[in-house]
């Protein structure tokens, strides 16, 4: 009886250390997993950051876009208005030459006579 109780002894005792031992596994995973943790944690903040910092770009090119659209709008207002004003300096040019041609020939008819 003495035997199988130095036995069973034993086999609590190497259970006790097997318990220990699991214990320890899991207070080490469970350290480990709280440090995955911290780290994700600061992972997940560092990108919180970078997408700030990408929203506000993204705005800044937002608004670049709009002030070139609206420069665009106004340049090809001026275009417009160029075009208008050359036309109107070709109507100018022609009526010029009309006035011309009038006047000399009023000339010619003056030397003639």
């Amino acid at each position: 009886l003495r035997q199988e109780l130095a036995a069973a002894r034993s086999e609590v005792e190497e259970l006790g250390e097997e318990v220990a031992s699991v214990r320890q596994g899991l207070e080490s995973a469970r350290a480990d997993a709280e440090a995955k943790g911290s780290e994700l944690a600061r992972v997940q903040q560092e990108l919180e950051g970078k997408c700030q910092d990408l929203e506000a770009v993204l705005e800044e090119v937002e608004a670049t876009d709009q002030e070139l659209e609206g420069s665009l709008r106004s340049m090809a207002a001026k275009r417009t208005e160029l075009e208008d004003v050359q036309q109107q300096l070709g109507a100018a040019r022609v009526e010029l030459e009309r006035a011309r041609s009038s006047e000399a020939a009023k000339c010619r008819e003056a030397e003639e006579a």
